[in-house]
């Protein structure tokens, strides 16, 4: 719910003294649900406990590296031990849009995404999402992509049915955010 109300991927898990103790992510929560636990089960049963950290005088260049090398789009900032703060590809993304990078994208991208087709349902693109760890899957008809599916579509839809993943026998294009930016 918390994830949900606040429109953030992830959440730092802390003690009462500000020491970062887990973080856990709306894929980690879909993983759990799909995996058929309790959603009302605590926090520290699903949560990652093992947290790749940035310390906050780490530079930039450090921060991309760690997020590269052990494949997460957010880091916790911490100092002595405690949480001062995260950085996400997002913020990267904001803080460098005026860079003129001149490696052309085919050079970095996906050859072969993960797709979701018009007549999958949302429990295939949930299923899609937890085997891949992929946040979000294009979803494709006559090889044109007509939306996009994420995790926060899928969390949302099981929200607002009290958790019930009977609910997403509902067909992929009934959640899915029709206004891509190609």
């Amino acid at each position: 719910e918390r994830i949900l109300q606040s429109k953030i991927r992830r959440l730092p898990v802390i003690d009462k003294t500000g020491k970062l103790l887990g973080i856990i992510t709306s894929l980690d929560v879909l993983v759990a649900i799909s995996g058929g636990r309790a959603v009302h089960d605590h926090v520290s049963q699903i949560m990652v406990k093992n947290v790749f950290t940035c310390h906050a005088t780490d530079s930039l260049e450090a921060g991309l590296h760690k997020m590269k090398t052990c494949k997460r789009g957010g880091l916790p900032i911490i100092n002595n031990q405690k949480i001062v703060g995260i950085v996400s590809e997002r913020d990267f993304v904001r803080n460098f849009d005026h860079i003129n990078f001149k490696t052309p994208v085919e050079q970095i991208m996906v050859r072969k995404p993960i797709i979701l087709k018009i007549s999958h349902t949302a429990h295939d693109a949930l299923k899609a999402m937890t085997t891949s760890r992929l946040r979000r899957l294009p979803v494709v008809e006559n090889e044109k992509v007509i939306g996009l599916v994420t995790a926060y579509d899928l969390l949302r839809k099981l929200a607002q049915n009290k958790f019930d993943v009977k609910t997403l026998a509902t067909p992929v294009t009934n959640l899915m955010r029709k206004f891509v930016v190609k």
